[in-house]
């Protein structure tokens, strides 16, 4: 209804009406409250009846079974974490026992079993890489034709009968055993009988 209408219309036709009005809300809010008491007593006598179960309802077996089946992969994961901190320690206090306190070591080197290819080695902490790049200058044509400035350039650690193949690394760290470090880098060199064998003897042995 509009306000026009309500303003002429006999007063106490409005009342009658107001009162009708009146009676239909509180009717609807009596079926809204007896709905919402029927749907809180339904949920208490639920949760009544779950505690009544007790501890062999299903419910309840599979929630402790999720429970443990947590704690046990939470268990096997602090155990796998504790076993490679453990894992790093131990290289850590070997490698320091050998080399003194490295903290970094980086270069690359002339292998026997890929003599054509430069590798380049990277060391920090406990991880190290060993990486195969590009070969060495001995095998590229600006060693051998061209200008004198650009073979000097390209043969700047030449050295025959191999080129420019060789060993170079760079160690960093505090109070390094060098004597040490020299002597175990000696030990990965190839002996006077395996460097005799030539690069198609590496290759085959």
């Amino acid at each position: 209804r509009t306000d026009d209408e309500m303003e002429s219309e006999d007063p106490e036709e409005a009342n009658a009406h107001l009162k009708a009005k009146y009676e239909f809300l509180k009717a609807k809010y009596e079926r809204l409250r007896e709905k919402y008491v029927s749907l809180q007593q339904a949920n208490e006598e639920g949760q009544e009846q779950q505690q009544n179960d007790g501890p062999g309802d299903d419910d309840d077996d599979n929630s402790k079974k999720n429970e443990e089946d947590d704690e046990t992969a939470a268990d096997d994961d602090e155990s796998q974490v504790n076993g490679l901190k453990e894992n790093l320690l131990a290289k850590q206090q070997a490698r320091t026992e050998l080399f003194g306190n490295l903290l970094r070591m980086k270069g690359f080197l002339w292998m026997a079993n890929a003599h054509d290819i430069i590798c380049v080695i990277s060391q920090a902490g406990n991880i190290i890489t060993q990486e195969h790049h590009n070969t060495w200058n001995a095998l590229r044509g600006e060693a051998w034709e061209g200008d004198e400035g650009t073979k000097d350039q390209q043969r700047k650690h030449w050295k025959e009968p191999w080129g420019d193949r060789r060993q170079e690394m760079v160690f960093i760290g505090l109070d390094l055993d060098q004597l040490n470090i020299q002597e175990l880098l000696d030990d990965c060199l190839l002996s006077d009988e395996e460097m005799a064998l030539g690069p198609d003897g590496w290759k085959a042995t």
